[in-house]
């Protein structure tokens, strides 16, 4: 019970980090091999490696005005994997609101995620940041 309650922090540490906005811890909570993967057809979407992941964060973070809230609402854990269900509350630097549904699925070994996959509305992405 307690290596469940351990990789839920740690998967839960990952969003913390996107919501502070803080690529140190980011960094941190990523394993330098971690595949990370973004559902639909958007130029976010795919899989990346880690440094991928770390320069669209930081895209992310200057395109988003203030904090980029991120609500738990639900987390399961099963071996090294966990699933999150979160919601969004953020408003873009152009001041469009992106209020976004998540699907997150981690796999975590040790203190670090390892693979991270992302299911969210990427129609809602793409009219919010279209330029």
């Amino acid at each position: 019970m307690a290596d469940l309650e351990h990789n839920k922090q740690v998967a839960l540490s990952f969003y913390r980090a996107l919501q502070e906005k803080d690529p140190v811890a980011l960094d941190r909570v990523l394993a330098e091999d971690a595949q990370l993967w973004v559902a639909g057809t958007t130029p976010a979407s795919g899989c990346c490696g880690k440094a991928r992941f770390m320069e669209l964060f930081a895209h992310m973070r200057h395109a988003i005005d203030g904090p980029m809230t991120i609500v738990v609402d639900a987390v399961t854990a099963e071996g090294d994997r966990v699933a999150v269900l979160a919601h969004g509350i953020m408003k873009t630097a152009s001041g469009k609101d992106y209020n976004q549904d998540y699907h997150f699925f981690a796999r975590v070994s040790g203190d670090q995620v390892v693979e991270m996959r992302e299911y969210m509305d990427t129609e809602l992405l793409r009219q919010v940041f279209a330029e």
